[in-house]
């Protein structure tokens, strides 16, 4: 994902990354647009009950 950062800021277009990555286009948005809003490349928290862990 990282790479994905570098080659868009070094101005490559998002199909050349696609591409190059042998990823979807959306993939390659969505890993932008991601580091755009939240400046992150890890997973973001899901909204949601969390998951409840039993004891056995």
């Amino acid at each position: 994902k990282s790479g994905i950062i570098q080659a868009a800021g070094d101005g490559k277009s998002k199909v050349e990354i696609a591409a190059e990555y042998r990823c979807s286009r959306h993939a390659i948005y969505s890993t932008v647009e991601r580091w755009n809003q939240h400046h992150t490349l890890g997973s973001l928290p899901r909204s949601g009950v969390k998951e409840k862990l039993t004891r056995r």
